[in-house]
């Protein structure tokens, strides 16, 4: 099976005009390990809208139109399906069997990926949105903390809900009046949250203050704000269209990592150990050394296949940071080795800093 993939890789890698230039100029290309189509079929709306790693690092679980698919990274076979009647917006593996779900409807659900079921469901709420249930409308956002012990999410009922993850119960929420489809994102060290440009205080649910020049994209599929693995630090599109990085002690606005186009931040990921910053915009992805600022490669995604299959909405590096998906809404999701990437471009200095 192996074998039959890559012989299709490399047709459609030709085909789909994908290049990797800058440092890979006199170098070999390096190729996807492997393709992820999540509909395998000719379904009209081919939309994925966000992707996840397994604790474990063995499957990936992608989400969209027609649910749920989970994948066998080793293989790169298709596992299962779940909830194909669902369109799913976000998701997020909370360990190596459970994934949690934001839809359409407005539903949270935790599914056991074994058994393919849901286990639990907040449900949505269609009365009063600033209830103790679930949101009155779609799912656009949503987290989990490091601990697993919370779960943000914001809705197009412009509410901020936060909830108890193991018994589901709404412990507080956030009339914070912002546009409903800015992104919630947890801190790593689990004591503060972002909602659009502010930070918050997750242990009193206070303002601490916001974030000057960070720019609040406004598209439903964007995951373009991650926090360092410290929690010190942001990372996001600056108003000047830039990645920047902010340093959460000062509030300030410490450092630029400059783009390859002009397009805006669809995705952004820092590493496990927080030495590279992965961002994609609609046509590009990038990837910097954190260390001295420098660009290690560029993707890019050409406008010839951007106007008929769409944009590149999805940058994610694997938990153990050896492996990272690019993709979106062509449906498609690519997985590629890290180290294939840097190993192409070995007699670089960027390379040589980042060991």
């Amino acid at each position: 099976m192996k074998n039959h993939i890559s012989n299709f890789l490399l047709v459609f890698i030709s085909f789909a005009g994908f290049s990797i230039d800058n440092a890979f100029a006199s170098n070999k290309i390096p190729e996807p390990i492997y393709i992820f189509d999540h509909f395998q079929d000719n379904y009209p709306h081919r939309y994925i809208f966000d992707a996840d790693f397994s604790r474990n690092g063995e499957y990936l679980a992608i989400g969209g139109e027609k649910g749920i698919s989970i994948w066998d990274i080793q293989s790169g076979s298709l596992v299962k399906k779940l909830g194909i009647e669902y369109q799913i917006n976000k998701l997020k593996f909370i360990d190596n069997n459970t994934i949690i779900t934001g839809n359409i409807g407005g539903n949270i659900n935790y599914w056991d990926v074994n058994d393919g079921v849901i286990t639990k469901s907040i449900f949505a709420h269609y009365g009063n949105p600033y209830g103790d249930i679930g949101h009155s409308d779609i799912v656009h956002s949503l987290d989990i903390s490091s601990d697993k012990k919370w779960i943000i999410s914001n809705g197009s009922d412009n509410i901020v809900k936060i909830w108890d993850y193991e018994s589901g119960e709404n412990v507080q929420t956030i009339k914070t009046g912002v546009t409903w489809n800015r992104k919630v994102r947890f801190s790593h060290d689990n004591k503060k949250f972002i909602i659009g440009s502010v930070i918050w205080d997750l242990f009193n649910y206070k303002e601490l203050f916001k974030l000057n020049e960070l720019e609040v994209l406004f598209d439903t599929t964007f995951n373009n704000v991650d926090f360092s693995s410290e929690g010190n630090s942001l990372f996001g599109t600056t108003t000047q269209g830039d990645v920047g990085k902010w340093n959460l002690e000062t509030s300030e606005l410490e450092e630029f990592f400059e783009k390859d186009d002009e397009n805006p931040l669809t995705s952004i990921d820092s590493s496990p150990d927080d030495h590279l910053l992965l961002a994609s915009s609609v046509s590009n992805v990038n990837c910097w050394n954190l260390n001295n600022g420098k660009k290690l490669f560029h993707i890019s995604h050409n406008s010839e296949l951007r106007i008929k299959l769409g944009d590149l909405n999805i940058a994610r590096f694997s938990h153990d940071g050896t492996k990272f998906i690019t993709g979106g809404h062509d449906a498609m999701l690519y997985l590629w080795d890290l180290n294939d990437l840097l190993t192409s471009q070995s007699k670089t200095n960027n390379y040589k800093d980042y060991k």
